[in-house]
């Protein structure tokens, strides 16, 4: 069962958090995932410091955790995770083939400026990780069948390179298989469908699950009501899932 806590107080958050993490075997593995690397530190060290210890309790972003649960899968397709760096050079390639198609009549005015590739490539990167693909543009009112046309060039280009972007690697990590081990999400922002089917997949995998969302945060939208007065159930056994692999816990 997934337990929703939502509180505008950070320190209401943080102590339903640590109640959370009071129930676990202290010899067990769970997963900590915060919005940051540094959260999450803060939460384990104040739990140590309050039960003598959390040796397999796992800190990571959400980020992180998907990058460790896509390699084998992006490794054996032959895949590397595109850089941003990398993302831009193929948003600048995919506006010059499509400049040089003519497919760009609307973007053509501004299309060669020096900033045009780097918008192109954060509005392609936010198109590919809420899902939404080249043929529903396509079938647009224009100008979106001009970000088809990109769209389609920056697919293109990330398969001729053998490069996954952001929205490839949570599509990765989400088809799994998966840990089941029980999973805190601390005040984690889903900012796009590719995050947020990640999380749900994971939370559906897990034994427990505690997540806390700050009040009225848009998050909420994916997890829905908080469960009233829900307390941590307690702890579950499990040997199914993956074990995952190695991670930093210090």
């Amino acid at each position: 069962m997934i337990a929703l806590f939502e509180d505008a107080s950070g320190a209401a958050r943080r102590a339903a958090a640590l109640a959370f993490l009071a129930t676990l075997p202290r010899d067990g593995e769970a997963l900590l995932i915060g919005a940051s690397r540094g959260a999450t530190d803060e939460l384990a060290h104040e739990h140590a410091a309050a039960h003598g210890g959390a040796f397999g309790l796992r800190r990571l972003t959400l980020t992180q955790l998907a990058a460790l649960l896509a390699q084998s899968a992006l490794a054996g397709a032959g895949l590397a995770h595109a850089t941003p760096l990398a993302s831009l050079a193929l948003a600048a390639r995919a506006t010059y083939d499509a400049l040089a198609a003519g497919s760009l009549a609307y973007f053509a005015p501004v299309a060669r400026s020096p900033g045009f590739a780097r918008s192109a490539a954060a509005t392609l990167a936010e198109l590919r990780a809420a899902g939404v693909g080249r043929d529903a543009l396509a079938a647009g009112v224009a100008p979106l069948p001009e970000l088809a046309a990109l769209l389609a060039g920056y697919e293109d280009a990330l398969a001729a390179a053998g490069l996954a972007d952001r929205a490839a690697l949570f599509a990765a990590a989400a088809r799994g298989p998966l840990p089941a081990l029980p999973l805190l999400l601390l005040d984690v922002p889903l900012t796009s469908h590719s995050e947020a089917a990640f999380a749900t997949a994971l939370a559906a995998a897990a034994p427990q699950v505690l997540v806390t969302v700050p009040a009225g945060d848009e998050t909420l939208r994916v997890w829905g009501e908080p469960l009233e007065g829900a307390a941590p159930s307690a702890p579950v056994a499990s040997d199914q899932g993956c074990s995952m692999p190695q991670a930093p816990t210090g």
